[in-house]
């Protein structure tokens, strides 16, 4: 999962992630990665949300899937992934 967000942030694609939330409800969004940093021992990912139009940011390990698209994106701010 994390070298599939990694060269899509770094190609510029969008990555559609399958994400399970705290309530259990699965969800797919369609993201553009942008950083990956641990806070309070858990790694995040933060991104531009396409689907709900806003930055956001998942728990690493509640995305079980990731897949690059060919949609381009114009970076918002610097990736560090």
């Amino acid at each position: 999962m994390y070298q599939t967000i990694k060269s899509a942030a770094y190609n510029y694609k969008t990555v559609l992630i399958v994400v399970r939330k705290e309530n259990g409800k699965v969800v797919t969004r369609e993201i553009e990665p942008y950083y990956m940093k641990y806070e309070k021992g858990k790694l995040y990912l933060f991104c531009w949300d396409r689907t709900k139009n806003g930055i956001r940011k998942f728990r690493s390990n509640r995305i079980f899937r990731a897949i690059e698209t060919a949609n381009s994106f114009i970076p918002k701010c610097q990736i560090k992934i």
